[in-house]
């Protein structure tokens, strides 16, 4: 197994260079050129349909480009072995849950199918993230009934859990997909509390939100997306801006700082 992401000098983790997803007549992604930089929370933020979420699928590499190249680590994504990628990278996505009544300990524990270890190893990463996450009441549940917030954790647990070594998560990313669209306020707080965790011992996080204030809170860099095509992408206090957000999303806004060093974005 790989342990060691190598990068290049200018510490990027995932680059992507004149990246274009088409689907017959449609553009989905247009010449994307962007870099994400190790250990950093990076936010890829645009309307409906910017192109998002096939981003996401595109760095995962549940999906091909129809044009360009993605690298992870300075190689080829094409050229990773599938269980190096798994244990690299993990995706939390929009999708339907499976309908299987598998418990969600049983459903946890296929994380660490791609890692060369006992069954025993295998208990013992589980049950780490299941302490560190607090999902023990929801360990013999089947994952059919859970709501969908308790999914949600299920799945962010399911996602950290696939990239565990011994050596923590240095070098390890998750692609998170709105992931916090079905917590409650305090969920949504404690999710960002353990994602600052992920980030203080290695970890890199690619994030697509709804919530642009909330982005330019958590995020080091951002991605600014509209029907395909980049808008802006670099440092949050760069990108964050009234013209930048207005292009994105096609509204008229302003930005307001706050005393914090926090920004606002709002419009009627």
């Amino acid at each position: 197994q790989r342990q060691m992401c190598i990068r290049d000098r200018d510490n990027t983790m995932f680059e992507t260079n004149n990246l274009s997803v088409r689907v017959g007549n449609t553009t989905l992604l247009n010449n994307v050129t962007v870099h994400f930089h190790s250990n950093q929370l990076s936010a890829i933020l645009g309307a409906n349909g910017a192109g998002k979420s096939t981003l996401l699928k595109v760095l995962s590499g549940d999906i091909a480009p129809s044009s360009g190249t993605v690298s992870l680590c300075g190689q080829k994504l094409h050229e990773w072995p599938a269980d190096e990628l798994a244990t690299t990278r993990a995706i939390m996505a929009q999708q339907r849950r499976p309908q299987f009544a598998f418990t969600v300990l049983e459903y946890l524990m296929l994380a660490r199918h791609a890692w060369v270890e006992s069954k025993q190893q295998s208990i013992e990463f589980t049950d780490t993230i299941v302490q560190r996450l607090e999902l023990q009441p929801f360990l013999q549940r089947p994952i059919t009934q859970l709501s969908g917030g308790e999914w949600q954790r299920v799945q962010f647990a399911r996602s950290w859990l696939q990239v565990l070594s011994h050596e923590g998560v240095k070098n390890k990313v998750l692609l998170l997909d709105e992931p916090t669209a079905a917590l409650d306020i305090y969920q949504q707080g404690r999710f960002f509390s353990l994602l600052k965790e992920f980030m203080t011992e290695g970890g890199t996080v690619l994030i697509v939100l709804h919530d642009i204030n909330q982005a330019a809170r958590i995020a080091d860099a951002m991605l600014l997306l509209n029907q395909g095509h980049v808008v802006a992408s670099g440092r949050t206090q760069d990108v964050f801006s009234e013209s930048h957000l207005n292009r994105c999303f096609n509204v008229s806004g302003s930005v307001q700082h706050h005393g914090d060093n926090h920004a606002y974005f709002h419009y009627l």
